[in-house]
């Protein structure tokens, strides 16, 4: 969700999409969008074709639409992440893959891509992998150029200082806060959050479990998205064994983290359990208070998801 309260997501049918209150929805057929940046001017995913795609805003309802540039040797490419620069220029992150071989069948390999652009040109850095990892995908930049995501297939990830420097996480991580702080994400299934020690700038590597509103009963969730002040947003088990969406907040203030707020449940649409899993969940908040979250919920009497937005005070 960009600070304009647009939001970007993905359909069942019909493909990528972004809402706006000013133009309703455009919809991409036949495409993904995974983010759109804070001004709300760009959108980026993937097409039919596999790479990625930067759509850009030329008025209400109205969006262009042209492809990112490619590592050498890529075979598809996505974007899934973006922040703005403190010069204005826009990062996105994701990544580009290339293969083993040329034989059929070959081994693929993501790559951590950052792509920035700077006023209409765009170009694209690879981020080195930790060392011993073979492959990479980045979720969440922000505007210092930090980046977090999953590597190698697994259960972990990784949060990247630049395009050399990384710290191994024994979780995923979603969404890093503009000061490169904190991070949330998720842990084999239940929501944590990392850390960043101020005395000494390194990430604490292993996640801090964020209670879940069920509490010990039933400890699913995840992550999903951060601000500057500290609110997590994402999904935890309810009182029903659902998934819910749900916000926590973290004080970081004293130098250590403490959770000073939450877990909240966020309503559903008239639905407090569910037979298909889940209730609602929660993936993007903005900066600014009032808050507003971005996600999707599950209407009374249908087991289809439907984008929603809440207002947290």
């Amino acid at each position: 969700m960009s600070e304009q309260l647009q939001v970007a997501g993905f359909a069942t049918s019909g493909g990528g999409f972004v809402y706006e209150d000013a133009g309703g929805f455009s919809i991409f057929n036949a495409s993904v969008v995974f983010t759109i940046d804070p001004w709300g001017n760009i959108a980026a995913g993937d097409d039919a074709t596999g790479f990625a795609v930067a759509w850009t805003r030329q008025g209400p309802g109205l969006w262009a639409s042209q492809y990112l540039p490619r590592l050498p040797g890529s075979i598809f490419s996505r974007a899934q992440a973006a922040a703005r620069a403190s010069d204005g220029s826009l990062l996105l992150a994701g990544h580009d893959a290339y293969a083993a071989s040329t034989k059929r069948n070959a081994e693929q390999f993501n790559r951590v891509a950052v792509w920035r652009q700077s006023g209409t040109s765009w170009s694209v850095q690879q981020y080195t992998l930790p060392a011993g990892s073979l492959r990479g995908s980045a979720r969440t930049i922000n505007g210092s150029g930090q980046v977090g995501g999953r590597i190698d297939n697994s259960a972990t990830g990784a949060v990247w200082e630049n395009a050399t420097t990384s710290t191994k996480l024994d979780g995923w991580p979603n969404s890093i806060n503009a000061a490169g702080t904190l991070i949330a994400g998720e842990r084999n299934g239940v929501p944590v959050f990392w850390w960043r020690n101020s005395p000494t700038a390194a990430w604490n590597p292993t996640g801090v479990l964020l209670p879940s509103i069920a509490g010990a009963t039933c400890t699913s969730g995840a992550a999903n998205g951060i601000n500057s002040a500290g609110v997590i947003v994402g999904s935890s088990c309810n009182s029903f064994g659902n998934a819910q969406a749900t916000v926590w907040v973290v004080d970081l203030s004293s130098g250590s983290p403490v959770i000073t707020g939450g877990p909240v449940a966020l309503p559903g649409i008239g639905l407090k359990k569910s037979t298909t899993g889940d209730v609602s969940s929660a993936h993007s908040i903005t900066e600014t208070a009032p808050y507003t979250i971005a996600g999707g919920a599950r209407a009374f009497g249908s087991s289809f998801r439907l984008a929603v937005r809440w207002q947290f005070r």
